[in-house]
């Protein structure tokens, strides 16, 4: 599964895998109090350094849409959640990672 059109409550029209793989945590970013650009920009330089097979987390205080192209164009999946509480959970992986770990179920 590549990607397809997200209708996740709050994260809707977003690129994102159908079912994301589990991996490890490789970092949470925690932008809640962070002023734009700066949750973009510590995402951006994150995935820079997503080794495969972990994810990145990032907490956003609003649905960062402008992020979503960049990953799906750099070679990454995600998946958007709006929380209850107010805020954002981006998880974020490499492509790939979806397509290996659908192998590796079957």
């Amino acid at each position: 599964v590549r990607a397809r059109r997200s209708s996740i409550s709050g994260c809707g029209g977003g690129l994102m895998s159908e079912q994301p793989p589990r991996l490890e945590i490789f970092e949470t970013i925690d932008g809640r109090a962070m002023q734009p650009p700066e949750p973009f920009e510590k995402t951006l330089e994150a995935i820079e350094r997503l080794p495969r097979g972990r994810e990145l987390i990032l907490l956003a205080p609003c649905e960062p849409r402008p992020l979503f192209r960049v990953l799906h164009n750099s070679g990454f999946d995600y998946r958007c959640v709006f929380v209850p509480e107010g805020w954002f959970e981006v998880h974020v992986w490499h492509s790939d990672d979806t397509a290996a770990t659908s192998e590796r179920l079957q």
